[in-house]
């Protein structure tokens, strides 16, 4: 656990930290299919269904994995003056392997061959921060910012096997959840906030993201190179390392703001309830996201998502105890339908991609407290 500011002078702390923990996981996976006795010998029946897309008896029987896990941070802090702090930050983590509840037993020509690991490695991460905090104008203007670099090793993600190969020495293609040997986030990030006058608080926030493979080199291909037969063999994986995760924008911006103003007794005469001051509100919230690729960069075909923006606003008006509140709000007000998911098919299936449930939404709330 992390300790209280160690202040070794009046400008001067550190914050250290460190834990260990023991976790265990567990998880197993079977496959049974039902024999129709009279429809033929047990064998004959199991390949009739495997040739039909289903799967053979297994059972991979229960497998758990211990991690004793380290926790680690260390957090120095500088105050260069009463508005400005300058600090770093150095921590280590560990995430206990995840259970592939998918897990198979690998069969070549109907002969078994081994089981897809049940728990992946576990995943390590080293995170490397430094920033400045700042407060101006009697802390009425306040703007954050700081690098990062986050090394993670053994990240979980699907990965293809080729260590089975069939009769003729060709290596097989097993896609199932491993782990990539390593993977990096870096980047730039900011946020703040404006009292820009009485009531009036300016919001902002942003970001510049760089994630990225960096020793991935059993990943999973893009349905354009799973073809089957024909001269030329499909590659059975591709390397990934050194390029981008997908669907990740570059540039992302946030920007909104909250305006209060007292109104007073505005409702007096409608009753008891309402012989009480009110305020009324309003905010809006604009989040722009830069446009990001959604298919894999090997792909034959390349699809992106556009850059885009949600917007969200709304108004009402409270008591000032806050016993009663109602405003009316909308959200995503240019009905944007960015792409949230994506699938490239297969040579039999399509290419689909999934929308997002957050359409154009307008709609009003009454809060009220009874005690």
């Amino acid at each position: 656990m992390a300790t209280p500011p160690y202040h070794i002078d009046e400008q001067f702390s550190l914050t250290l930290g460190l834990r260990d923990s023991w976790e265990v996981r567990s998880g197993s996976n079977f496959s049974w299919n039902t024999i129709v006795p009279g429809n033929g010998a047990i064998i004959e029946q199991v390949d009739a269904i495997v040739a039909g897309g289903g799967q053979r008896f297994y059972d991979t029987g229960g497998q758990k994995a211990t991690l004793n896990a380290l926790t680690g941070i260390f957090n120095p802090q500088y105050k260069a003056t009463e508005n400005v702090t300058f600090y770093g930050l150095v921590g280590r983590g560990e995430k206990a392997g995840a259970v592939n509840t998918g897990a198979q037993a690998i069969f070549v020509g109907g002969v078994f061959q081994k089981f897809q690991p049940v728990i992946t490695k576990p995943e390590t991460s080293w995170d490397y921060e430094i920033g400045v905090k700042t407060n101006w104008f009697d802390e009425t203007l306040i703007i954050n910012a700081n690098f990062y670099w986050n090394d993670l090793y053994n990240f979980q993600t699907n990965f293809v096997d080729t260590s089975v190969v069939d009769a003729n020495g060709v290596p097989t293609r097993q896609t199932y959840l491993g782990t990539a040997k390593h993977a990096r986030l870096r980047g730039f990030e900011f946020d703040g906030r404006w009292n820009a006058y009485e009531g009036l608080w300016v919001n902002f926030a942003g970001a510049i993201t760089e994630p990225r493979w960096i020793d991935f080199d059993d990943a999973p291909l893009d349905a354009a190179w799973t073809w089957s037969g024909g001269a030329v063999a499909a590659p059975t994986q591709v390397s990934r390392s050194h390029s981008r995760f997908n669907d990740v924008p570059t540039f992302a911006f946030n920007v909104g703001f909250n305006y209060e103003r007292p109104l007073g007794v505005i409702f007096d005469g409608l009753g008891d309830w309402a012989n009480r001051p009110v305020t009324g509100f309003t905010y809006a919230n604009v989040a722009w996201r830069d446009k990001s690729e959604l298919t894999d960069p090997t792909a034959v075909i390349h699809y992106w998502q556009d850059a885009y923006a949600l917007i969200n606003l709304g108004f009402g008006v409270r008591t000032d105890d806050d016993r009663y509140s109602l405003n009316v709000w909308a959200k995503n007000i240019a009905d944007v339908r960015p792409m949230d998911s994506f699938s490239p098919g297969t040579a039999t299936s399509p290419t689909t991609i999934g929308l997002p449930d957050t359409v154009r939404t307008v709609g009003g709330t009454l809060r009220v407290k009874f005690f």
